[in-house]
């Protein structure tokens, strides 16, 4: 995304890891929540590789999840779409990361736990944009905007 901002392909990006190029600006927006959920209860121990998806976000977040999760980095499944990973969960069960407000909304199924002894992978957001829109008022308020959506860091 970082190359299409810089080529004049995309105006504006939301991206989860920046790649530092001489003509971007980068503005941190938040933060996202990423909870572990499951359908065969709420203990990790409850947890098996064969109906595990794992989610595959960003570079950034596949460490974070190989630190906390290492027996499952290498499941059948993986996907890295937040959607995709609570579909497939829907439909056949197991475990995965979903964003905390898609989990918030699978526990109020009934069908679902958050695994309560694996911390949450918190991720930053960035907007990028080229440098010389920085200082133009609909960028500024373009960035005020999408702020609006993440909780602070």
């Amino acid at each position: 995304m970082c190359q299409d901002v810089v080529k004049g392909a995309l105006d504006f990006a939301i991206l989860y890891s920046p790649q530092p190029l001489p003509d971007l600006h980068f503005v941190s927006l938040g933060e996202v929540s990423y909870r572990l959920v499951s359908s065969a209860g709420a203990a990790r121990a409850a947890l098996n590789p064969a109906d595990y998806i794992r989610a595959s976000f960003s570079p950034a977040f596949d460490a974070a999840h190989a630190q906390a999760l290492p027996e499952m980095t290498a499941t059948p499944v993986a996907t890295g779409q937040n959607a995709a990973v609570a579909g497939l969960l829907s439909t056949f069960g197991g475990a995965g990361f979903v964003l905390e407000t898609t989990a918030e909304a699978m526990v109020a199924t009934g069908g679902f736990q958050k695994v309560s002894d694996v911390e949450p992978i918190t991720q930053p957001v960035y907007a990028a944009m080229h440098q010389r829109h920085r200082p133009q008022r609909s960028y500024r308020r373009l960035v005020k905007g999408v702020q609006k959506h993440f909780p602070a860091r």
